[in-house]
């Protein structure tokens, strides 16, 4: 049996092909969630998120259990590390208080800081139990 091959000039068709096509897909940054990293996160948040930039993350999602805890300035050390590290935040993973009140305007201002445009929630409001009439 004879193995297909490919004709010189199909070849050098194929090469000059190649990296047209793959320029032209779209690029897909890679990112990690703070939870699979949540301990080393609590441990050295520096040297986790530089340790993550050096895997060749790109984006991380913090939780509200963890970024809800600073102030704007530690948000804005925060970014100045990232920035220098090239990680971004484009998003953060928040439980229901980060949606009204003072969690709303808190939420906002730190995900502001971070560069995030996008809060995702972790869970709904909690289930309210039908009361009987």
């Amino acid at each position: 049996m004879r193995k297909p091959s490919l004709s010189r000039r199909e070849f050098i068709l194929l090469a000059a092909v190649s990296p047209a096509v793959l320029r032209a897909q779209k690029r897909i940054p890679i990112g990690i969630q703070q939870t699979a990293v949540g301990l080393n996160i609590r441990q050295d948040l520096e040297g986790t998120l530089q340790a993550i930039a050096k895997m060749g993350y790109e984006n991380i999602e913090f939780s509200a259990n963890q970024f809800m805890n600073w102030t704007p300035a530690r948000a804005k050390e925060v970014r100045a590390l990232m920035d220098g590290i090239n990680l971004r935040c484009h998003s953060t993973h928040n439980e229901i208080v980060s949606f009204s009140g003072d969690g709303l305007s808190k939420s906002l201002e730190l995900n502001q800081i971070l560069g995030s445009t996008t809060l995702v929630s972790v869970r709904g409001p909690p289930t309210v139990s039908a009361q009987p009439r």
